[in-house]
């Protein structure tokens, strides 16, 4: 670490997509016809960054992807498929690059002019939580194993490593790159110097304990937030509180982000509501329903003038701040998910809308965290084209049937699939699982 310097790239950012500036019809708010979501993804979205011009959406999300959107036009521009398990993390590190970090461990760097995967390094033992950018060529990783990462992203080599000594919820970069923070999940927030690794200091940050740490664009401001019903915002050069407010003692927050200047908050909660709120006064300034359930993750704009939601819907939604409208677009989105047989009256379809969550019903759907059901029945494990499959699956010659299903869910997948990524669960009520299995025949059998 000691005499490693880390200079700012000036000049600002001319991304890979500087073309697509935000439309002006978008700066003054849309008069459009039709609410066109960004919609895509096949699970939670843990995490959304945009681009310092406003033009670009990065994504990360539980169906093992992150994505890239047009935020004018509200549409995909590139998947990007590479980890082994749900994407918690994406930034943009320069005007080429940018990087995702997932459960499975590893930190994956996308560049060049098609965003391909430039670099492959496994961080973390263990799910990583969070990544900040230092400058094009350094990030940090926090990860469960306590650990936070300076890492090089060319060559993918450790540079230097922190230890949190408990698990790393997330991390951040000061504003003039000399300090990292770093929030652990019992509620205290660290503080380290870049250039000889000594922690200047340490303090509790919440009573009971922390799940989100975040940083205004401008690097000056930090917001932390915990199950206390707790938000605070804290200077980040002097690592003193500035602020802090209890928001609606009766109800969880799920997500939160605060804006460029660290005037505005966004707090989201688990019944699908976001409140804007002052960030100097601490008095709400609107509103939002903006699910119908958990708001998982929420960013501004760089004009901050609009907000970016994602929820249980796995949709993003775009909302004016000043009006709290939400942004709508002349056309359509190109897909819409099917969703009456999760609304069946069969016995088994209130346990299938859990299978729905990881797997999609057919092969057009977009890819979730699980391989789709089409042609289930017959269908050798490890066989869907394009899919990330756990070696354990891989490897197999076991083709599915209402035997073998039933086996799968009673033992569970970690006895009778050892290897695999499936989450651990057991039905142990006969009938219930009959009935699921009779539900996921009838709805994967050929027509």
């Amino acid at each position: 670490m000691k005499g490693t310097t880390y200079s700012h790239r000036a000049g600002g950012y001319r991304y890979f997509l500087a073309g697509l500036l935000l439309a002006s019809v978008l700066a003054v708010g849309l008069p459009a016809q039709v609410i066109a979501d960004m919609t895509g993804h096949g699970g939670m979205i843990r995490a959304l960054r945009v681009s310092p011009d406003g033009s670009v959406v990065l994504s990360a999300s539980f169906d093992h992807s992150a994505r890239l959107w047009r935020l004018d036009e509200q549409s995909t521009i590139q998947v990007l498929n590479g980890h082994d398990g749900p994407v918690n993390d994406a930034i943009f590190l320069s005007s080429n690059s940018i990087a995702t970090a997932g459960a499975d461990g590893q930190v994956i760097i996308w560049g060049g002019p098609d965003m391909r995967i430039q670099n492959r390094i496994k961080a973390h033992r263990g799910r990583i939580t969070s990544l900040a950018a230092v400058d094009a060529t350094h990030l940090i990783s926090g990860g469960w194993d306590g650990k936070i990462i300076l890492m090089d992203v060319q060559s993918g080599a450790a540079t230097a490593e922190f230890d949190m000594k408990e698990a790393v919820v997330g991390v951040a970069i000061t504003a003039d790159q000399r300090h990292l923070i770093a929030a652990g999940r019992s509620g205290d927030i660290a503080r380290w110097r870049l250039s000889d690794g000594v922690r200047t200091a340490k303090l509790q940050a919440h009573n009971v304990s922390l799940f989100q740490l975040q940083r205004s664009a401008n690097g000056q401001r930090l917001l932390t937030v915990g199950p206390d019903s707790f938000v605070k915002i804290w200077d980040l050069e002097g690592f003193q509180l500035l602020h802090e407010y209890g928001v609606a003692s009766n109800r969880r927050v799920s997500a939160s982000a605060v804006n460029t200047n660290g005037g505005l908050l966004a707090v989201g909660y688990l019944d699908g509501t976001v409140m804007i709120v002052d960030a100097v006064t601490g008095v709400m300034q609107r509103q939002l329903q903006a699910d119908n359930g958990p708001v998982w993750s929420l960013a501004f704009t760089a004009n901050n003038r609009f907000l970016l939601s994602a929820g249980k819907s796995e949709r993003i939604r775009v909302w004016h701040i000043d009006s709290g409208d939400r942004i709508t677009l002349a056309g359509e989105t190109t897909f819409q998910r099917p969703t009456p047989w999760l609304d069946s009256p069969h016995p088994g379809a209130a346990l299938f809308r859990k299978c729905a969550i990881c797997h999609a019903l057919t092969a057009s759907e977009p890819q979730r965290s699980g391989p789709h059901f089409q042609g289930l029945p017959g269908r050798v494990m490890g066989s869907v084209t394009g899919y990330r499959y756990s070696r354990a699956l891989q490897k197999g010659d076991l083709a599915w049937n209402r035997e073998n299903l039933m086996q799968l869910f009673s033992q569970g997948p970690d006895r009778f699939l050892p290897g695999t990524k499936m989450p651990v669960q057991r039905i142990g009520n006969e009938v219930d699982l009959g009935n699921l299995i009779d539900y996921l025949e009838i709805l994967t059998r050929p027509h």
